[in-house]
């Protein structure tokens, strides 16, 4: 069914139709598009702009139009001149209408049917003989979608009764429509017609035919039509899983047999002895616009496989036309595979407005309902707003080609004129304007899960490889992509320097994180004389790294470059380093927390960073301390002496894990990378872990941090502020409560249904209590940024929760529902239990069927969220 969105109310018939004309953006058309106007990217306000400028030309032809209710024709935006008003053109202007602003426009739109419709629900011809329903040709149908919208209007209850009538007199004629042989029940595009001899079928049919019957299987599941409404032109009464399965059988067989493989693009016309092999822009606009309808209206459940091998075959027509895209505008030319070069009959192949709208209209809708990735709904995107910046100005809409009908050759298609304001470009383009804004919203705010860069460790020298990195970029749509290390741009790095660096990652302009990289000397621990951990623990070697007197040092206080010397705080970024990194965004001390050490003095053993450590996640940076009897080293939540990692049972500490004993879900994050702090003067380091451990989250149940069992541990944080206060206020105990000194936050991404959820943990430090706690300043900032580091390294790795799916039949709990008098299945709501929480299902969660309607039987299958079936006997 349509997307209605009213974002604006009709303006009034008194204003001037010169301020009306001002409101839109004025383009150079002479030569066609002014280059200025030329496309590079998509944003969410240019996007606005140009449906407020379509929506302005929408509201100038209305009121251009002082009566709706014509029979003669006369529209203003009707270029052809035809001698009556029940066009397939018309009809989609009145779609288009209802599209852009439902509540503005529904009188206007009644108007029309109401005054072209008898009350036997034929098409009225009293005083225009020409204004009578073709019955031998396809374009006859369109003026009727607009009907469902109406008949489903209270309103509009008076005129209900004769659209219903219209409805079922075009449905009976088309039950005795010819088909052409052999194509799966495709309709003739005309009938006795010698034009239409050679070539039966065209691609313009299926949207003048197929979005009709999905309208009327549609109705008859929402009650809308019911039998009754089928006896004034007696013929077989519909049954909806019949029609949704013969539209499928008709498109897919188009899919299949118009295609060119050589070519990538759909042709226009079938026959009997072949294709005609020529590429008309709107004619295979027409077709991406009716598989985007059906993919749409067909129901969510039950009809799986089907709507995939549509989808598919909407991907393979955009996949083709975007190798014919002009990359300027975003635009297509009227003969899709020639360019500007292509003239015949005085006219050129231009770039063409109603084709591109149409398939602007397609790509959006795919993308914004979530079918497809972002890659079209960004061509949508380019597509609609080159169609706005170069074609639309005060005067309307420029560059629609008027008709054509399945021609043999490029020159073919060139023969006739370019429009202005002519409806076949007008109305695709209000369509597509109403699924832009949606597209542009779901186009400018993905997030990204970079992958495979994990702290990365490299050579110092040597250019880094980051061929093992890739991005997963997820839209609100539903959809993601992932992009490998080709396609991502990486910031900037310096490889001639020792230590962690963090480097952004972009896809396009999405930001999607930092990766750690760590350059090193090769085999430096391996090296004689290199500072070991062993030659750390003597007192007299420990300051080798920072002794001016060390024939090895790299950091001598002589040395501009100092890593530890208190005089560059051993920041990467300190201002009075020269080797000091001008970028902001390189403002972290390799591991952020080495400018916390800046009191460490020159003879001190305060670590360079985690890499110089020896700090191995597996807690292995424990043999650095040095000794236990001076307490160098404080890891948070540690559970034994020899390792800093909490790893519950039957999990590996490196993901997210089923515990094999009691099927309960644990996620333990890696532990941190140790931060350098010095408190009183003494170098020590901190890692903060955190830990989800609870039973079985279900996708049905409301996922946060605390129905999680999600702990951050900060416990080496508030030993360091002990420490830190005994060592400014004397007695800890006396100084006062420490609680709400360290707090957590969690922040969940993700839509918590099955699958991953990732929550993202942050520590405050809250700097005020701990100056009334009687903490020096030196021992707060020391401990802020080493808050800072940790949330840094928190913030790249989230805890990954899996959610899983629930067994319907565990956890059914009731049922309320009952049949009507017709025999109709009606539920009011499905209920489960899950973690004794009790939770009511939607729609999309299962998918119902009668077993035995006299023993009052149904089975439930779990779908989406759920799984498994259970079958129940209604009380």
């Amino acid at each position: 069914m349509k997307v209605r969105h009213s974002f604006k109310k009709l303006v009034s018939v008194f204003i001037s139709l010169t301020f009306m004309a001002a409101l839109i953006p004025q383009s150079t058309l002479a030569d066609g598009p002014d280059p200025q106007q030329s496309l590079t990217g998509i944003s969410v306000s240019d996007t606005k702009d140009s449906v407020n400028s379509v929506y302005e030309l929408a509201d100038s032809l209305y009121q251009r139009n002082s009566n709706f209710g014509r029979r003669a024709g006369g529209f203003i935006w009707d270029t052809e001149g035809k001698k009556r008003s029940w066009t397939y053109y018309n009809g989609i202007m009145m779609d288009a209408f209802l599209t852009i602003d439902k509540e503005a426009y529904l009188p206007c739109v009644n108007d029309y049917y109401n005054e072209n419709i008898t009350s036997s629900g034929k098409v009225d011809s009293t005083d225009a003989s020409e204004n009578y329903y073709r019955e031998k040709e396809l374009d006859s149908i369109p003026p009727a979608r607009a009907l469902f919208d109406l008949i489903r209007e209270k309103d509009y209850n008076k005129c209900a009764d004769k659209y219903k009538k219209t409805i079922n007199y075009i449905y009976s004629i088309m039950q005795s429509y010819e088909v052409a042989e052999g194509t799966n029940g495709n309709f003739k595009h005309k009938i006795d017609n010698k034009n239409w001899e050679t070539y039966l079928i065209a691609l313009d049919g299926l949207y003048m035919a197929q979005p009709f019957f999905m309208e009327v299987a549609n109705a008859l599941d929402d009650g809308i039509l019911i039998v009754q409404d089928f006896q004034t032109y007696t013929c077989e009464v519909p049954e909806s899983d019949d029609i949704y399965s013969a539209v499928t059988e008709r498109m897919l067989w188009i899919g299949e047999n118009l295609y060119i493989p050589q070519k990538h693009l759909y042709c226009h016309g079938w026959g009997p002895d072949g294709l005609n092999g020529q590429y008309w822009l709107r004619a295979v606009g027409w077709y991406a616009a009716a598989l985007a309808d059906v993919i749409s209206m067909l129901p969510k459940d039950g009809y799986e496989e089907e709507k995939d091998a549509l989808i598919l075959t909407e991907k393979k027509l955009f996949d083709g036309m975007l190798e014919y895209r002009d990359e300027a505008t975003g635009m297509w030319y009227n003969v899709i595979d020639h360019g500007p070069e292509l003239a015949g009959s005085g006219c050129n192949n231009e770039l063409e407005t109603s084709g591109t709208a149409l398939m602007a209209y397609a790509m959006m809708k795919t993308y914004a309902e979530g079918y497809l990735d972002d890659t079209y709904g960004e061509a949508g995107l380019m597509a609609f707003n080159g169609i706005v910046k170069n074609y639309l100005d005060s005067e309307g809409l420029h560059n629609v080609y008027i008709s054509s009908g399945v021609e043999t050759t490029p020159e073919g298609y060139l023969g006739k004129s370019y429009k202005v304001n002519e409806a076949k470009g007008v109305g695709p383009l209000m369509m597509a304007a109403s699924y832009a804004n949606a597209a542009a919203e779901i186009h400018a705010a993905p997030s990204a899960i970079l992958t495979g860069g994990e702290d990365m460790t490299f050579e110092i020298n040597k250019t880094p490889d980051f061929s093992g990195v890739s991005a997963n970029i997820i839209y609100n749509n539903g959809t993601s992509v992932t992009v490998t290390s080709e396609k991502l741009t990486f910031g900037e790095c310096d490889p001639t320097v020792t230590g962690l660096q963090e480097v952004e990652v972009y896809y396009k302009d999405i930001n999607c994180g930092k990766i750690r990289v760590t350059f090193k000397e090769p085999d430096s621990e391996d090296k004689p004389g290199s500072s070991s951990s062993s030659s750390r623990t003597s007192s007299s070697s420990s300051s080798s790294r920072t002794s001016s007197s060390s024939s090895s040092t790299r950091t001598s206080s002589s040395s501009s470059s100092t890593r530890d010397s208190s005089s560059s705080s051993s920041t990467r970024d300190s201002s009075s380093s020269s080797s000091s990194r001008t970028s902001s965004s390189s403002s972290s001390t390799r591991d952020s927390s080495s400018s916390s050490s800046t009191r460490t003095s020159s003879s001190s053993s305060s670590t360079r960073d985690s890499s110089s450590s020896s700090s191995a996640k597996d807690g292995s940076s424990s043999s650095t301390e040095k000794d236990k009897d001076s307490s160098s080293s404080i890891v948070a939540d540690r559970k034994d002496s020899s390792s800093s990692s909490v790893v519950p049972s039957g999990t590996s500490g490196d993901g997210d894990e089923k515990d094999s004993t009691s099927g309960s879900v644990k996620v333990v994050s890696e532990p941190t990378q140790p931060v350098s702090v010095s408190i009183g003067g003494t170098p020590v380091q901190v890692r903060v872990e955190q830990e989800y451990t609870a039973d079985t989250v279900y996708s049905g149940e409301a996922l946060t941090p605390e129905s999680a069992g999600l702990k951050t541990d900060v416990s080496g944080l508030e030993g360091l502020a002990k420490t830190a206060i005994e060592n400014s206020a004397g007695n800890v105990a006396s100084a006062g409560d420490l609680s709400g000194l360290f707090t957590v936050s969690y922040k969940a991404k993700g839509k918590g249904g099955a699958g991953e959820t990732a929550f993202t943990s942050k520590i405050k430090f809250d700097k005020k209590q701990a100056k009334q706690l009687g903490m020096s300043k030196d021992d707060i900032k020391a401990l802020a940024n080493a808050v800072k580091a940790l949330n840094k390294f928190l913030k790249q790795n989230p805890a990954k929760i899996q959610v899983a799916k629930a067994d319907l039949a565990k956890c059914f709990e009731s049922i309320d529902a009952s049949f009507d008098a017709k025999g109709k299945l009606k539920i009011n709501s499905v209920t489960v239990k899950l973690n004794e929480k009790t939770v009511t299902l939607k729609k999309k969660d299962y998918k119902v069927t009668v077993s035995d309607s006299e023993k009052r039987t149904v089975t439930l299958e779990g779908r989406k969220n759920y799984e498994g079936t259970i079958t129940v006997t209604l009380k």
